[in-house]
C-alpha cells in the first residue's frame, strides 16, 4: 500500500506535455518519461521510466531526478501540486507501477506565443526564440495524443491548457472537438489577443461552462506593457471586462519578483472592481536577479511593508492572499545579499533584446531604480 504521507497521484493519471513534445508526469518534474515526436503515448506512459517513477511513489522512496523540486519545495514549507491531490488517495493507495489510467492533461502544444514577456524564454514563446535565435521544434504531429485522449475521454476529469499561448493554439480546436462539453478544466493565457474573434476563446465560453480561466499578468499601464512585451493595457482590460460574468470563474496568476514587490497596491487597486474571483500569486526564484528575497534587508523590510498595506486593505477579497502573508515571511530571513545583476540584465533587455519599449525602467520605477543604484548592485 502506497504511503499517504508520501503520495502522488500524477504518475497513475496524467499527462504533461511540454512545448518540445515531450511528456512528463507534471508541470513540476524535472524529468522526461519520452518523446511523442519518436515514441507513442501509450510506449511512454507504460515505459520503463515512468514504471520507475510510479515505483518510487509505492515504496515510499521518490525517484529524485523526477521529483526533487516538490521535495525541495516541501522541505521549506512551501505548498506544491501534489499536495493539493491528497484527496485521491483513497482511490489510488493500491495501485502497481503497472497502473495508469489517464484522469488529467495539461497541454502545452508548442511555444506560440504573442509575447516576450521580460522573464519569460524561448521555451514558452515563439517570439523570444526568434529574438534570441534559438529555435525549437513542437511536437510535430499531433495525431497519437488526440487518438488517445479521445480513447480515454470517458475518464478525463480534468483539463489544463497552457502555452505558449493557449488561445493560439491550433490544436486546441481539434482538441474541442473530442472532449465533453461539460469536461472541467483550466486555461492560463496572457489575455492579450481580442476574444471576440478568437476562435478558441469563443469556443470555451459558449461551449464549457466547466472551464475557469486564468490571467497572468501583474503589472498596471505602461508597467504592464513593459513586463507583458508587446501586450496593449487597453486590450487586456476590454478582455476582462468582456470574460467577467460569461465563463465559470476568472483568476489572476501573477508573478511575484523585482517588477512587482514595491508597486502592489497600484496592481489591487487597478483590479479591485472588475469581478476577479481569486489571485494566485507565484514567486520568481530563478534566475536570481527576478528574485525579491535576495535583496538586502532595507529593500526587503520596504517589500514586506508594501505587503502589509494590501493585506491591510484586501485581506478579506481574496482566498489566496495567505500565499502574501508566506512571501513575507520569507522575506525576514539573515542571509547575505548575493550578487543581484538585475540591472544587468536591464541594460541588456533594453538595448539587445527589446530596444523597442516606450519607456525604460528607469522611467517607470525611479525609486527603485535608484535603491539598487545606492546598493551598488550590478
Amino acid at each position: 500500500m502506497i504511503d499517504k504521507e508520501k503520495f502522488c497521484s500524477f504518475p497513475f493519471d496524467s499527462i504533461f506535455l511540454g512545448a518540445d513534445g515531450k511528456v512528463k508526469t507534471c508541470c513540476t518534474a524535472r524529468d522526461e518519461l519520452g518523446d511523442l515526436n519518436t515514441q507513442t503515448i501509450e510506449e511512454i506512459v507504460h515505459g520503463k521510466r515512468a514504471k520507475e517513477i510510479r515505483e518510487g511513489i509505492i515504496s515510499g522512496n521518490w525517484d529524485m531526478k523526477n521529483c526533487s523540486q516538490c521535495a525541495q519545495l516541501e522541505a521549506v514549507g512551501a505548498h506544491t501540486e501534489r499536495m493539493g491531490m491528497l484527496y485521491k488517495y483513497e482511490e489510488m493507495k493500491e495501485l502497481t507501477d503497472e497502473d495508469f489510467i489517464l484522469q488529467q492533461i495539461d497541454l502545452r502544444w508548442s511555444n506560440t506565443c504573442n509575447l516576450a514577456c521580460n522573464y519569460c524564454y524561448e521555451y514558452f514563446s515563439s517570439i523570444w526564440a526568434k529574438i534570441l535565435n534559438k529555435y525549437m521544434d513542437p511536437l510535430k504531429d499531433s495525431t497519437d495524443l488526440l487518438s488517445y485522449i479521445e480513447k480515454n475521454k470517458d475518464t478525463i476529469s480534468n483539463i489544463n491548457l497552457l502555452g505558449g499561448e493557449p488561445l493560439l493554439q491550433k490544436e486546441n480546436h481539434k482538441l474541442f472537438d473530442i472532449l465533453d462539453n461539460e469536461t472541467k478544466g483550466y486555461i492560463l493565457t496572457n489575455l492579450s489577443v481580442p476574444l471576440k474573434t478568437n476562435k478558441v476563446a469563443q469556443k470555451l465560453i459558449e461551449d464549457y461552462p466547466n472551464v475557469s480561466w486564468g490571467v497572468s499578468f501583474e503589472n498596471v499601464g505602461p508597467r504592464f506593457e513593459y513586463v507583458r512585451h508587446r501586450a496593449e493595457w487597453k486590450t487586456l482590460m476590454e478582455n476582462i471586462d468582456y470574460l467577467v460574468g460569461r465563463v465559470r470563474e476568472v483568476n489572476i496568476h501573477p508573478m511575484y519578483n523585482m517588477y512587482t514587490a514595491f508597486n502592489l497596491m497600484e496592481f489591487y487597486d487597478a483590479i479591485a472592481d472588475k469581478g476577479i474571483n481569486d489571485i494566485f500569486w507565484c514567486a520568481i526564484l530563478n534566475p536570481s536577479h527576478f528574485s525579491v528575497f535576495d535583496l538586502p534587508k532595507d529593500m526587503r523590510t520596504e517589500a514586506k511593508q508594501e505587503i502589509n498595506r494590501v493585506l491591510e486593505k484586501y485581506r478579506d477579497s481574496y482566498n489566496s492572499v495567505h500565499r502574501l502573508e508566506e512571501y513575507r515571511t520569507d522575506l525576514s530571513h539573515d542571509k547575505p545579499t548575493i550578487d543581484h545583476e538585475f540591472l544587468k540584465f536591464t541594460r541588456d533587455l533594453e538595448r539587445k533584446w527589446h530596444p523597442d519599449k516606450n519607456y525604460s525602467f528607469r522611467e517607470l520605477w525611479p525609486d527603485l531604480y535608484s535603491k539598487l543604484k545606492k546598493h551598488r548592485l550590478k
